[in-house]
């Protein structure tokens, strides 16, 4: 019976060590989706970059980096220029447009607030 049982152990060895215990599945339970259309040269680059069979094009797509110019005050102002553009010139100046506007509520309290200093329990 002892024979039988180191028989199956060995086999039992044998059939897992040839398993990948680090295999990364596909998609996960929560894992959502998006299917994209790209030109048959972008789908032979993103081929290309495939490090081996399990690579998958997500993982390629995350390795990648790509290049986002960070957009400078100037070319903010450049940009608002043309937005308000068609907008007429009214000769108001920004510090003058801030200076007209009402001032700020007061903050309102809360009831609670009341009801701490009559008790004088905090929350």
């Amino acid at each position: 019976m002892r024979g039988k049982f180191l028989i199956l152990l060995l086999l039992l060895n044998l059939i897992l060590s040839g398993l990948d215990n680090h295999t990364e599945y596909m998609h996960g339970l929560c894992m959502a989706t998006k299917t994209i259309s790209i030109e048959l040269d972008a789908y032979e680059k993103l081929s290309r970059a495939k490090t081996g069979p399990r690579d998958s094009f997500s993982k390629v797509i995350r390795r990648t980096h790509f290049e986002v110019p960070t957009p400078t005050g100037s070319e903010l102002l450049e940009h608002l220029d043309k937005l308000f553009a068609h907008l007429p010139d009214d000769g108001i100046s920004l510090e003058d447009a801030l200076a007209a506007l009402p001032e700020d509520p007061p903050v309102a309290t809360s009831p609670w607030d009341e009801v701490e200093q009559e008790t004088g329990r905090t929350r």
